[in-house]
């Protein structure tokens, strides 16, 4: 079988968290697996022995007006002898490819990707639940109506969770065809120390890309007063400049450290370092970010949206509060620094929750979609 992403380790994010883990899963279940990726130029040579299936990496930087070709052209190859395709990104070119060998598809769906464009080029601003409504504009009905023609010749289509399966519905794919399936995490087998940049009494942290709807900038405004605070931001992305300027006019310089993109390890490791993770976002499928802050024990505050509310339930496995809302992030966060045993109680509690997250489920119920769509033995 064949597993489309767009993005694949050295990059982050859910996919090129849950990509490898479940190519290699497939691998060790007795299926023959390649990936195939767009990449950066600069990692189209990259060293991929480290995985036991053959990784081709893309150019992605190819010229928008032709990317797609490109993208069908080197995919149709592998395709034609695969017996079923997982696409978990490069969707469109995914159907195009497989109308044309009448190859069985399967579809990962973890968000809008309209939504997510139209939110970069400013052509809205309405959050993931109100774009859904009809628009007169006439780019995002074009770009809607190239995910839909794409998805909807997917023979199945896996979801993350509850949230995005009704999501999803309303794209025109029939329920029968979706299934739910949480993503679960597997954690490195070691973990290295890694001191924490930030000198403060106290350190929380954040992670991902530096988009617009991850709303760090509130995280920001909320640690501001809190002097004995420092904010750790892992990642990268397009927000960052806009970001390191609202650090510097409110003078936080040495309370705010931006580390830029980090490994899964490297990320685990500062992860383990802090005192509360945050996720402040408008927008989440199923985020593996939070999972990771579950398994590596640390005390969770995430806003109540998309899917996020499946793993983080309120006071219990959790803090869960709405968004743009900093005051009240302020004032959860010094709960949790005044009453450790608060988090204490939450992190334990999600340590259950994390029983129906686990990898083998997650792969036995991944593997029987694809050989029900595929034949594949």
């Amino acid at each position: 079988m064949v597993m489309v992403t767009g993005i694949f380790p050295p990059d982050v994010g859910g996919p090129a968290t849950y990509v490898p883990v479940v190519a290699q899963g497939l691998q060790d279940l007795g299926h023959q697996v390649t990936v195939i990726t767009s990449s950066e130029p600069e990692h189209l040579r990259g060293n991929d022995s480290e995985y036991p299936f053959p990784v081709v990496r893309l150019n992605r930087r190819i010229n928008w007006l032709w990317r797609s070709f490109y993208y069908q052209q080197k995919l149709e190859p592998y395709l034609a002898v695969a017996d079923v395709v997982y696409g978990n990104g490069l969707l469109w070119e995914v159907a195009q490819v497989c109308q044309k060998l009448q190859k069985p598809w399967v579809a990962k769906i973890v968000g809008d990707s309209t939504w997510e464009r139209a939110v970069r080029r400013g052509w809205t601003q309405a959050n993931l639940d109100t774009f859904q409504s009809p628009s007169s504009d006439i780019r995002i009905n074009f770009f809607r109506w190239c995910r839909n023609q794409a998805i909807r010749q997917a023979k199945r289509v896996i979801v993350p969770s509850h949230y995005l399966a009704k999501i999803v519905q309303g794209w025109g794919v029939y329920p029968d065809q979706i299934t739910v399936i949480y993503n679960a995490i597997k954690l490195p087998a070691v973990i290295p120390e890694i001191a924490n940049p930030l000198t403060t009494k106290y350190q929380v942290m954040t992670a991902g890309r530096l988009v617009p709807w991850k709303h760090i900038d509130e995280i920001i405004t909320a640690i501001a007063p809190l002097k004995d605070v420092g904010l750790l931001i892992v990642g990268d992305g397009s927000e960052r400049q806009k970001l390191e300027q609202q650090v510097r006019d409110l003078e936080l310089q040495n309370r705010v450290y931006f580390t830029g993109k980090k490994s899964q390890t490297e990320l685990l490791a500062l992860m383990r370092s802090c005192n509360i993770f945050i996720l402040n976002s408008t927008y989440e499928g199923l985020p593996h970010i939070v999972l990771e802050a579950m398994m590596m024990g640390i005390p969770v505050i995430a806003t109540g949206v998309g899917g996020t509310p499946e793993l983080v339930q309120d006071k219990i496995t959790g803090r869960l509060i709405p968004p743009h809302a900093p005051d009240i992030l302020r004032s959860v966060i010094q709960e949790l620094l005044q009453q450790p045993e608060l988090g204490q109680q939450y992190t334990q509690n999600a340590q259950r929750l994390l029983l129906d997250f686990n990898t083998e489920n997650m792969l036995r119920e991944c593997a029987e979609i694809l050989q029900q769509v595929g034949g594949v033995t």
